[in-house]
């Protein structure tokens, strides 16, 4: 039976932080069957703690990679030594010019255009948020399976790797699709979305499959974990969040940069997931206590808290400025947030679109999407209000409007 919701840690159990955090049963069954060793758990905690202590201060904006997609397409599609080597390292890149300037401009104007004759005008809309609810406009289709945006998720997915045996259902040379929202971020605007995993919450140290994706953090050889192992990710399911994307990213079809409510992240990865994996393990933390676990979003996401993790929280940065036709990517395990205020003069705009292999729960994926796209409902992993979704909306995209790669990627062929 679970206690409730919001239980205060006392001292007597040694976390003295106040912040009422939640507590369960299935917490401490999921930490017990994790198996810890808790002094090989503290000697690699404290070795990670000094790379940290190195690391950390070194991160900014400049450090972010950047790859023109030109130079990626001259190099047979693929990220050169020195790109691979450094996506790797920081779990975040931006490629620039995968749609040209214009052709961008023009998208967005086709976006709003199929927005506002479909009553939701991101111009004069007022919304809490800056995320709009559309998924099936043809400018989106268009980006989502432009033939440099595949080349770029596949050069994407060319840095991942299989564990033989574990993922042999997993085809990382082929893309597909998962079908995401947009976002108008508007000047003078307030977003609060704090430092974050997606893909998984408490499934991450419970899960009987999940789990073993970190099992080297857990047991203490944090060093040799490989974050871009695929490593039973293409088989872990959750009603929540279905779709295993390697790389989240977007698409901008406009100008902006820091301050300008954009994008923030922490660009390291391996040590990064390494802490906050194992962080809450520490004894130091009770048993059945997850500090950033939130059972209202129980699959989608996890969330940083100062109270633990505010070494990682305080090196977090706001990427580079992007152009129209700008992409921007990060590992499925980077953490990142938004900027809370949108400062700057202009309404940012991007479409999201990440990268995921061809793999059992993607194929789930899209052959629940190949209906949602069909009758216009909104996609799987997205729960929208009664009657709100796109089967009436004008010029929406249809099956005429698929490139060969399109039909492939999202199960038509």
């Amino acid at each position: 039976m679970l206690s409730s919701k919001f239980e205060v840690s006392e001292p007597t159990d040694g976390f003295k932080d106040p912040f009422p955090f939640y507590r369960s049963e299935e917490i401490a069954d999921a930490k017990k069957t994790l198996n810890i060793d808790q002094e090989k758990l503290k000697e690699a905690f404290e070795r990670l703690e000094k790379v940290l202590d190195t690391e950390l201060p070194k991160l900014s904006t400049e450090a972010i990679p950047e790859v023109n997609f030109d130079d990626l397409a001259g190099n047979d599609n693929q990220f050169n030594a020195e790109a691979a080597e450094k996506i790797k390292k920081f779990g975040v890149v931006v490629v620039r010019n995968v749609i040209e300037k214009e052709d961008a401009k023009n998208l967005l104007d086709d976006v709003e255009k199929y927005m506002k004759e479909n009553g939701q005008d991101p111009k004069t809309t007022v919304k809490k948020h800056p995320l709009f609810n559309i998924y099936w406009s043809k400018p989106q289709l268009k980006v989502r399976h432009h033939t440099n945006m595949v080349k770029v998720q596949k050069a994407l997915l060319n840095l991942w790797n299989k564990c033989e045996g574990l993922d042999d259902t997993v085809n990382l040379e082929q893309p597909v699709t998962f079908n995401d929202r947009l976002r108008f971020r508007k000047p003078n605007t307030n977003f609060k979305l704090g430092p974050h995993w997606d893909g998984g919450s408490l499934q991450r140290w419970a899960n009987s499959d999940y789990k073993e994706t970190y099992r080297d953090v857990f047991n203490g050889d944090w060093e040799s974990f490989d974050p871009f192992c695929v490593k039973g990710r293409g088989s872990f399911t959750d009603e929540n969040c279905s779709f295993f994307r390697a790389f989240q990213g977007w698409t901008s079809l406009a100008t902006s940069g820091p301050g300008d409510g954009t994008l923030r992240v922490l660009p390291l990865l391996k040590e990064a997931i390494a802490y906050v994996m194992m962080r809450p393990l520490l004894d130091d933390v009770p048993d059945n206590m997850m500090p950033g676990y939130e059972p209202e979003h129980p699959g989608c996401q996890f969330y940083l808290v100062p109270q633990i993790h505010k070494k990682l929280m305080d090196a977090m940065i706001s990427i580079p400025k992007v152009n129209p036709g700008d992409t921007v990517w990060w590992h499925c395990d980077t953490i990142h947030a938004v900027e809370e205020f949108h400062s700057g003069t202009e309404t940012n705009t991007v479409l999201y679109i990440p990268v995921g292999p061809d793999c059992p729960n993607n194929r789930a994926y899209i052959e629940k999407a190949k209906k949602c796209f069909l009758d216009g409902k909104h996609p799987p992993d997205f729960e929208m209000p009664t009657k709100q979704d796109e089967s009436d909306y004008q010029d929406r995209a249809t099956l005429n409007d698929l490139n060969e790669d399109a039909k492939v990627m999202m199960g038509f062929e």
